[in-house]
C-alpha cells in the first residue's frame, strides 16, 4: 500500500504544468473581475435611473403640495422684515405648523437624493479601483 502512494507522488511531482496555464489563469480572473465590475455598474446605474425619474415625480407632486399649502406665501413674509413677522406670528406660527407633513416629505426626499448621489460615487470609486487593477 505504501508503495502505491509513494509511486503516486512520485508522478504528480513529475507533472507540470503546461506553457502559459499561470497566463491564462490570470486571464481567467482578470475576465471574471471586469464582468463582475460590469454588472455591478448595470444593476447600480439602472438602479439610480429608476431612483432619479421617481424623485422627479416626487418632486413635482411635492412641489404642487407647497404651492397648495401656502407655505411659499410666508416664506417671503419672513424674509420681507421683522415688522411683518412680529405683526403676523400667529398666522404664520399656524400656517407653517400646517405645512409640518410637507416639510417633512421635502426632507425625506432630500435624504434619499442624498443616500442616491453617495452611492453613485461609491459605485463610480469602486468600478475605477477594480478596473485599475486590471
Amino acid at each position: 500500500m505504501s508503495r502505491k502512494y509513494t509511486e503516486l507522488v512520485a508522478r504528480l511531482v513529475k507533472i507540470e504544468p503546461r506553457a502559459g496555464f499561470e497566463i491564462e489563469i490570470h486571464e481567467t480572473l482578470v475576465a471574471l473581475k471586469v464582468r463582475t465590475a460590469r454588472v455591478h455598474t448595470m444593476l447600480f446605474g439602472g438602479g439610480a435611473l429608476l431612483g432619479l425619474g421617481v424623485s422627479v415625480t416626487v418632486g413635482v407632486h411635492l412641489h404642487q403640495f407647497f404651492a397648495q399649502s401656502g407655505f411659499y406665501q410666508y416664506l417671503v413674509l419672513i424674509f420681507s422684515g421683522d415688522g411683518v413677522v412680529y405683526a403676523l406670528w400667529r398666522q404664520l406660527l399656524l400656517a407653517l405648523i400646517d405645512s409640518v407633513p410637507v416639510v417633512t416629505a421635502a426632507l425625506f426626499i432630500a435624504s434619499i437624493m442624498f443616500l442616491l448621489w453617495t452611492s453613485m460615487q461609491t459605485v463610480v470609486s469602486v468600478r475605477k479601483l477594480s478596473l485599475a487593477s486590471v
